[in-house]
C-alpha cells in the first residue's frame, strides 16, 4: 500500500512530538486527559497537580490560533494557563514556556 500524506500534519502527530519533547526534558505530561466533562489534548503535571493545558490544532499555514471558541472558554474556567499549538514548529517554544512555568512553581 502506498502512503499518501495529507496536506497538513495531524493533531496526533503534534501531540506525539509534544510528548516526546516532554520526555526528553523530564516533564510529566499526559495525553487525552479526561476531567469532569472535558478532554484535554495534553496536560502538564507538577507534584501531582495539573499546571497547564495544551490544546493542539493543525493548520496548513502559520496563523494565530483562535481563542474565542467555546472550548477555550470552557478550559479557561479551570484557571490554568492554556497553550495553543497549531504547528509542529511551535513545539520548541512551547517546551521553553513550560520550563519557565515549572521554574516559577
Amino acid at each position: 500500500m502506498k502512503f499518501k500524506p495529507n496536506s497538513r500534519l495531524s493533531e496526533a502527530n503534534i501531540q506525539a512530538e509534544i510528548y516526546h519533547q516532554c520526555m526528553i526534558y523530564h516533564i510529566k505530561c499526559y495525553l487525552e486527559y479526561k476531567h469532569e466533562h472535558s478532554r484535554f489534548d495534553v496536560v502538564i503535571v507538577w507534584k501531582d497537580e495539573i499546571v497547564c493545558i495544551i490544546e493542539c490544532k493543525s493548520y496548513k499555514t502559520s496563523k494565530p490560533g483562535k481563542t474565542s471558541t467555546k472550548q477555550h472558554a470552557k478550559y479557561s474556567q479551570y484557571n490554568l494557563p492554556i497553550f495553543l499549538v497549531t504547528r509542529l514548529e511551535q513545539v520548541p517554544q512551547l517546551i521553553s514556556d513550560i520550563q519557565a512555568l515549572l521554574i516559577s512553581k
